[in-house]
């Protein structure tokens, strides 16, 4: 999703929200390396949480989560951040993951140990292959509560780029962090080179579809040793499900091309555990198609300049010839 960029440049630092003195955690990084975004980590604040709720009722791990988590960040917690629906109940949330929580600690532990060492590497690769890029949107790594494993939300008034650790160590696991990092963070770098005219508005289908494919590419082309699921990111057999139905989810591409509604994109975009058609997350396979076709007769500089109307006929003169196939 397009962003609009207006945060300062700082290193990563654990768990506070003011912007300002803040120290760096993981290994010192030389000056000259230093980390392109301010970064904030609150999975310390979640791993205090369970060391102190593991044992508990449900009742009183809901209530730890409020008090050592949930409170204490309540610019993330809450139905615009985490929910991302109109039903959502925060209570509710915590307590259907307590279970996952109890399953998947190990894993969480070691993702966050992974972000906490690496992380700053992770940026210094990106940068290698993207060096003018100019971060200015904020990066937090948090318990998303099986809410998404990456994913670009309004915090505090700012766009921000959001990684759901648990969700991450369920889904993909440290192995994978640094795709999905390149992921987001080609969302900043594509937003810093075309911007957005879009306004508060929800771009048409046809250009969500351009930037989750391109960002997807570009994953790829950073990552070639992933596979393609750990690329496309969940549900595992994303690929599989939209190639079966190709035709038909091209199809409905087009007739919704330049449909601006959040609940068509939800419906290309978001991964849902009900949802069969589309496919959940379609939208990310077909785009990553069209990306790698225009990708035999553009350079990747050509690739992220693309816009407006002549961005618009590209994407639909290969959907139609991938609807031919």
């Amino acid at each position: 999703m397009r962003l609009s960029l207006s945060i300062v440049k700082l290193l990563c630092a654990s768990s506070v929200l003011a912007f300002g003195g803040l120290p760096s955690w993981g290994a010192p990084i030389k000056p000259d390396q230093s980390p392109a975004c301010p970064c904030v980590n609150i999975m310390p604040d979640f791993l205090t949480f369970w060391e102190s709720a593991h044992d508990r009722s449900k009742p009183e791990q809901i209530q730890l989560f409020h008090k050592l988590v949930a409170d204490p960040h309540p610019e993330l917690f809450n139905r615009e951040v985490i929910g991302y629906n109109d039903s959502f109940n925060l209570d509710k949330t915590v307590s259907d993951n307590l279970e996952r929580f109890m399953n998947s600690i190990a894993a969480i532990r070691a993702v966050n140990e992974d972000i906490q060492h690496n992380f700053p590497k992770y940026q210094v690769s990106f940068l290698k292959i993207f060096p003018d890029l100019k971060c200015r949107v904020a990066i937090y790594f948090l318990p998303s509560l099986s809410a998404f494993d990456g994913a670009v939300r309004t915090v505090n008034g700012r766009p921000a780029i959001l990684f759901g650790v648990d969700q991450i160590a369920r889904t993909s696991g440290k192995s994978e962090l640094e795709a999905l990092f390149d992921h987001e963070l080609f969302h900043v770098y594509h937003d810093q080179k075309v911007g957005s005219d879009q306004g508060d508005s929800h771009p048409p289908l046809y250009n969500s579809l351009w930037e989750e494919g391109l960002a997807t590419y570009v994953s790829h082309i950073l990552n070639p040793q992933l596979s393609e699921s750990a690329i496309l990111g969940p549900p595992i057999d994303l690929a599989e499900r939209s190639r079966a139905q190709l035709k038909s989810l091209i199809e409905e591409l087009q007739n919704n091309f330049d449909d601006t509604s959040e609940s068509t994109y939800k419906r290309f975009f978001l991964n849902s555990r009900t949802q069969t058609q589309p496919p959940p997350r379609s939208g990310y396979y077909v785009g990553f198609l069209v990306v790698h076709r225009l990708a035999a007769k553009y350079s990747l500089a050509e690739l992220v300049a693309f816009t407006g109307k002549p961005l618009r006929q590209e994407v639909l003169n290969v959907l139609q010839e991938l609807s031919l196939k």
